[in-house]
């Protein structure tokens, strides 16, 4: 037979009637609106004093800690970690990344250590919102099932499922999408992208802003460029200028069908070079020139040989945007003592790319630069996706600074185009 006990009043007090055992005591215990103002209470609304639990008819359960009402998670909405928040004019949407300053919540960015994402917040009205650390979270939208969600390093308080890949910034996953309302808040670390595994070891040897140089016009058949004179191919053709604040910029003569560019040998602009290993990276941008019947191409352009002449057979490798119809696209050549191969490609947004030698072999890279270079673990390796060997071997092994390299434009046919470069880095391990 269970045991009964009673309670009764003493002192203000219920407590049990055989006071000689544990007591039960209870103070100021209420049920329903008019709840008691201090010690435990049961609410019917949100609670609004000291240790007062809020039981509505609707909504979390909320217990009133630390001076304000904080929702208590369930699991009809979320199992981990959920905080309600007043702030005065927070400016967050609800599916915001956000942070901690310190003193407030603000919309996370992961391109620096102190604005990581902490939580996901679902937004109650301008002055109110809830923050989810971990476990399940409802109420978003847009999300796409299977996906994870990183915070973005460009737009502060967005979550993107494109990683970053700018060095600098960070990976920072803060969400597991399960539907397109509904994921789990991760509690991952976050880490700094830098260069990848195998990217050590490489040193810089020249590294030069094309916009911070002074205005000029390649009107001749050399040119000196920041101190150093570069060889011009069809300098009457070639529409080739500096444009301080926008950088090295061609505009070939529509339509005569001739290669014009500019070629200096490695050794000219770099002076000795130590090491077997080459790293070429380019930041260029191309527009115009877009037409059904037209054919331009605008390369960097790298000739093993040291030659100083635009040559369309042996021993050369170029990499940059090319057209033959109405769509811009990303093109490789590339020609040693075995023949050539090519492709054209997609992937037309691309504007930084990347040609690294290793000693016997040249590969081919392109990708977005977004604020520095990107990260060459993250770049697309030319050629794979059209099913063609991305690597190319040069026999014998070449001598650093006897290769040249520069640019290689061609204009078919109208209308004009315009290759605009903003940076070149030579590096060498």
């Amino acid at each position: 037979m269970s045991e009964v006990k009673f309670l009764k009043r003493n002192s203000g007090h219920l407590e049990e009637e055989d006071s000689s055992s544990d007591s039960l005591r209870v103070k100021s215990l209420g049920v329903g609106a008019a709840s008691p103002t201090s010690g435990l209470a049961l609410a019917n609304s949100t609670p609004t004093v000291a240790g007062q639990i809020g039981m509505a008819a609707t909504g979390r359960p909320q217990i009133y800690v630390s001076g304000q009402a904080r929702a208590v998670a369930t699991t009809d909405d979320i199992v981990g970690s959920a905080l309600a928040v007043t702030q005065a004019n927070h400016g967050f949407s609800t599916g915001n990344a956000i942070y901690y300053t310190g003193s407030a919540w603000a919309k996370a960015k992961a391109d620096a250590a102190g604005t990581l994402g902490l939580g996901i917040a679902i937004v109650t009205d301008a002055n109110n919102f809830t923050v989810y650390t971990s476990g399940q979270i409802t109420g978003l939208s847009g999300l796409t099932a299977g996906q994870y969600y990183f915070v973005s390093d460009a737009t502060a308080g967005s979550l993107t499922t494109t990683e970053p890949t700018a060095t600098t910034s960070y990976s920072n996953p803060l969400l597991f999408a399960l539907s397109t309302t509904e994921g789990f808040v991760l509690s991952f670390r976050p880490s700094q992208v830098g260069p990848s595994s195998s990217d050590g070891g490489w040193t810089s040897v020249y590294d030069v802003d094309f916009t911070s140089l002074a205005n000029q016009t390649f009107n001749s058949a050399t040119a000196t460029i920041n101190g150093k004179v570069w060889t011009v191919t069809g300098n009457a053709n070639l529409g080739g200028s500096i444009v301080n604040g926008t950088g090295m910029v061609f505009t070939p003569v529509a339509g005569q069908g001739v290669y014009t560019g500019i070629l200096i040998k490695l050794s000219d602009l770099t002076g000795s070079l130590t090491g077997t290993c080459l790293r070429l990276r380019v930041q260029s941008t191309r527009s115009g020139g877009l037409n059904a019947s037209n054919t331009n191409y605008s390369h960097f352009w790298v000739q093993w040989d040291g030659s100083l002449t635009m040559q369309a057979n042996n021993n050369r490798t170029s990499l940059g945007h090319e057209s033959e119809s109405s769509t811009l696209r990303i093109l490789y050549l590339a020609y040693n003592n075995a023949g050539q191969n090519n492709s054209q490609q997609n992937n037309a947004s691309d504007d930084a790319f990347m040609i690294t030698y290793e000693g016997v072999a040249a590969s081919l890279y392109s990708g977005v630069y977004s604020g520095g270079w990107p990260n060459p673990g993250a770049m697309r390796m030319r050629g794979v996706d059209a099913g063609l060997a991305p690597i190319f071997a040069y026999s014998p092994p070449l001598a650093l600074g006897d290769i040249s390299i520069g640019w290689l434009l061609f204009s078919g046919s109208s209308p004009n185009f315009t290759e605009t470069i903003t940076r070149l880095q030579i590096e060498v391990k």
